[in-house]
């Protein structure tokens, strides 16, 4: 039977996959005679996906997926499926994510919901969640195996969705002053430190590790996500180029790592102050967002990058001594401190 591929496939194996997922085979096998032209599956789904998914990113996830497979001593390269779980929930998330802050830009072109509409991309964030499941079945791995990437999949995506409902929910102005930074951390640990902790734990699970390596993997990648969050909200403050975002993170008063990090460092009289002026704007003016902006680099620039390094030497560090000097542990090390460059 013909498929829809064209001639020349995408260059990236993952859309490839996508477009394989609409080809007349797979879709002739789950609705058979079906008959909706291509022209339809294209602006229903299939288009908005592939758009999104040809977006280059960080790509961090998926490297880490094939650093842990090499790091719990599995020969050769993992299937390419195995990344792409992780890619492509990443991928729903933050098409979700921006319909919910109203984001207007994403991966440096417009956000998905400005150029499709709020439904389609919805829907197509959705759907982004589910299609991982769906590409677990070919991996062919072991029963056993299996099951367990899929309960720590399911687990991903319900500690992320309860990451996102206390990052909607909450703001910084309405939170004393202690809880702040267990508030940011938490925040940080469930939204983001999830599905590191998916990424990392997929690779030692495909790779037949121990479930005591599997858990020290685990627990890496989770801690290397909050750093990463971290860094993610101080660039907001510090960094020139993700000044919008940080701009976007003040005007919804979100619960970040630099509000948590000020919470630390001043005294309650100055912190008082910093987060009334934040509660005061009712209609956030852009002269007054850059001056709580500037309010806030002013305290986080002393340190608090070194603390969040801090962090990520601090994760690291066990990896060291369990699996000792190797080059999957140097190539780690390298990853993060890459990682870290482009924050700032």
């Amino acid at each position: 039977m013909m498929s829809l591929l064209s001639e020349k496939l995408p260059e990236s194996p993952l859309l490839q996959r996508l477009e394989k997922q609409f080809s007349i085979d797979t879709l002739g096998a789950l609705v058979p005679n079906g008959g909706v032209p291509r022209a339809m599956w294209e602006a229903a789904l299939l288009g908005p996906a592939r758009e999104f998914l040809s977006r280059p990113g960080r790509q961090f996830r998926g490297q880490l997926v094939e650093l842990t497979w090499e790091l719990c001593g599995a020969v050769g390269a993992p299937a390419v499926e195995l990344a792409q779980l992780v890619e492509v929930m990443h991928a729903g998330s933050l098409i979700i994510d921006d319909v919910q802050d109203g984001s207007p830009y994403r991966r440096g072109k417009e956000a998905l919901h400005r150029l499709y509409g709020v439904p389609i991309a919805i829907n197509t964030g959705n759907w982004l969640y589910f299609w991982p499941h769906e590409i677990v079945s070919l991996l062919h791995l072991a029963p056993v195996a299996e099951l367990e990437l899929r309960r720590q999949m399911a687990r991903a995506q319900l500690l992320a969705h309860q990451g996102q409902a206390l990052d909607l929910s909450i703001k910084a102005d309405q939170v004393v002053q202690h809880e702040m930074m267990p508030v940011a951390r938490c925040i940080a640990r469930l939204k983001t430190g999830s599905l590191t902790e998916f990424a990392a734990a997929s690779g030692a699970i495909a790779a037949g590790a121990a479930s005591e390596e599997v858990a020290a993997v685990a627990d890496f990648g989770r801690e290397i996500g909050i750093a990463l969050q971290q860094l993610d909200d101080l660039g907001g403050i510090l960094s020139p180029r993700m000044r919008e975002k940080g701009l976007e993170d003040l005007r919804q008063a979100r619960a970040t790592f630099a509000w948590g990090y000020a919470a630390e460092r001043l005294a309650p009289t100055e912190y008082l102050n910093l987060t009334r002026r934040l509660r005061e704007l009712r209609e956030p003016a852009p002269d007054a967002l850059e001056a709580i902006s500037q309010s806030l680099s002013a305290v986080v620039s002393d340190g608090a990058r070194e603390q969040v390094r801090t962090n990520l030497q601090a994760a690291l560090r066990p990896l060291h001594e369990r699996f000792g000097p190797n080059a999957a542990v140097l190539r780690i090390s390298r990853e993060v401190e890459r990682l870290e460059r482009g924050y700032e």
